[in-house]
């Protein structure tokens, strides 16, 4: 069995949660061979990755690199008529000859097989049109791309508790659990309030805006007495500001030895965050697939807004019992999205 697998480009959780399900899938599938299309920078940034190195052991595992242009940006001028026009050069991936496509986010590949399942949990036409309504370049990408839908009505796999709305509206969404690339999780916080928190922003660009949002709680942090972690991204901005800053390495540390995150709220983050039981404070974003997770992050209860949570005293960095509520509310959250998924796709494809 020939599998395409095509990431898109936008960070790294996408490219990540792809691998975890193709590898549970050759586990089970004799005589698979998967061929992963994504950015050359992303195969730069797993290359320790366990479950990457695992994906290129066998000799018929193959990467191709290509460039995707599709992405989150706050500036409306990247966006205009390349949107439904940059999709030939899919042409040169040859998608027919593969028995089946595996498709992350990624649309397009339904105009050059009929054998496409997608997976993600937003839909780029819906993002964007969303936070530009009034760029025509977007609404004509949206309509595209909604025709395109409405004539394939393609199966895709959506998390539980984070698809936006359109992607059950628009597809077959198939629900899986939360799949995360954390590996242990403590069973219960022996603290009263958080002493170790980490500033998880993801791959996001250290804009004017969010650097202000973290400086503004660096102060509160000093007084009351917290370890402060941060990527190496993070850390020399940081440090000019405040010294008590801990270098965190994400592929040397485990999660569980933090008891609170800043975070944007990518599903990659959340994920980890909820196998290792790290209740999360959210900064403001604009790109509305972001802002969709905040919202479900304060209604599932393990999450708040940053800046609440500065003016409020219900505050889980000095309030015991918000923060042991918070970790609470993990409890019944499901994991082993990675599973659920490799069993729908072996259904679909005839293989359980």
């Amino acid at each position: 069995m020939k599998l395409a697998v095509i990431s898109c480009g936008n960070g790294l959780g996408h490219i990540k949660r792809l691998l975890r399900i193709v590898n549970r899938l050759a586990d089970r599938i004799s005589g698979f061979k998967a061929t992963l299309f994504c950015e050359p920078w992303q195969m730069e940034a797993l290359e320790r990755w366990s479950e990457y190195r695992r994906f290129r052991q066998p000799l018929d595992a193959e990467v191709v690199p290509v460039s995707v242009p599709l992405r989150w940006s706050p500036n409306e001028g990247y966006y205009d008529d390349w949107l439904w026009m940059w999709h030939p050069i899919i042409s040169t991936w040859k998608l027919s000859s593969f028995d089946y496509v595996l498709s992350d986010n990624l649309v397009e590949p339904l105009l050059y097989t009929d054998r496409v399942i997608l997976s993600g949990s937003f839909l780029w036409h819906d993002v964007l049109a969303t936070a530009f309504p009034h760029n025509e370049a977007v609404l004509r990408y949206q309509r595209w791309a909604e025709d395109l839908l409405i004539a394939n009505r393609p199966n895709m796999i959506v998390n539980r508790y984070f698809a936006m709305p359109a992607t059950e509206g628009q597809t077959n969404a198939f629900k899986v659990g939360l799949i995360s690339f954390c590996e242990t999780a403590r069973g219960k916080r022996d603290k009263s309030v958080p002493k170790r928190v980490l500033i998880a922003l993801g791959n996001t660009e250290a804009t004017d805006e969010l650097r202000e949002q973290v400086l503004s709680v660096i102060p509160f942090l000093d007084q009351i007495g917290v370890s402060i972690l941060s990527s190496s991204a993070w850390h020399q901005i940081l440090l000019e500001h405040c010294r008590n800053i801990e270098l965190y390495d994400f592929d040397r540390h485990t999660l569980d030895t933090v008891d609170l995150a800043i975070v944007r709220a990518g599903i990659g983050t959340i994920s980890d965050c909820v196998a290792a039981k790290v209740p999360m404070l959210y900064v403001r974003d604009h790109n509305p697939e972001v802002e969709f997770n905040q919202e479900r992050l304060s209604q599932l209860g393990i999450g708040m807004s940053l800046q609440d949570s500065l003016r409020s005293r219900s505050s889980p960095l000095t309030n015991s019992s918000v923060y042991h509520a918070m970790f609470s509310c993990f409890n019944g959250l499901a994991l082993g999205g990675e599973i659920e998924a490799a069993d729908f796709l072996m259904t679909r494809w005839g293989r359980d």
